[in-house]
């Protein structure tokens, strides 16, 4: 099973005042921790959307070439960079990335404001869905669905048709009987991240100036 992660970075963030990719935690940008963490949990490559070619507003392809160069040739190398629709809706980012995507490959879709995710958690829905193809796999907590999400390749073709014009989660409730669940009890994975406020409350710091 082949599984890319496409990290979604391409929204303004107008609430936080930042673009949420330059947020930090455990001392290291959001991106960055996403991107190692599904790479270290056995996802091959990664397709990132950004905002730009180069706007100081928003995560532009310039900065995710800026951050790559320092996470060394070995995790550059499995990762291409495509401008998204920062002044569309979400889906439209997700469609433009999925251009990079092959269709045999499962798809992590993961938004850059839900960094918590571990290395295990990813590990484990990796193999709820090489164990079950055909499938959607999220984690959940509280009853509440979670990210990132898991869409093996079968399913991953919805997001790009009409049932999804209104976001992804027309395709993850399409069909219920579809979905594996992953509990888990980080509430952090359910948490908004949209203010100040909030990000602070989850130990995520903001750019200095």
């Amino acid at each position: 099973m082949t599984v890319t992660a496409l990290i979604l970075e391409a929204g303004r963030s107008r609430r936080v005042g930042f673009p949420k990719a330059f947020l930090t935690l455990g001392g290291g940008p959001l991106l960055a921790g996403i991107l190692r963490t599904a790479l270290d949990a056995g996802v091959e490559a990664a397709v990132i959307v950004a905002g730009a070619d180069d706007d100081p507003t928003l995560v532009s392809v310039r900065d995710v070439r800026r951050l790559l160069a320092g996470l060394g040739a070995s995790t550059s190398t499995r990762v291409r960079i495509i401008v998204g629709r920062p002044d569309r809706e979400p889906i439209d980012s997700i469609r433009a990335g999925l251009c990079l995507v092959g269709p045999e490959s499962s798809v992590l879709l993961w938004p850059v404001d839900y960094p918590f995710a571990s290395v295990s958690l990813v590990e484990t829905m990796l193999r709820a869905l090489a164990h079950d193809p055909g499938h959607i796999v999220r984690p959940v907590c509280g009853g509440r669905g979670a990210h990132p999400v898991l869409f093996s390749s079968t399913v991953a073709t919805e997001l790009t048709s009409a049932i999804a014009d209104h976001g992804a989660h027309g395709v993850v409730d399409r069909d219920p009987t579809r979905i594996i669940e992953i509990a888990t009890t980080d509430v952090r994975l359910v948490a908004a991240l949209n203010t100040p406020v909030e990000a602070r409350a989850l130990g995520v710091a903001l750019p200095l100036g």
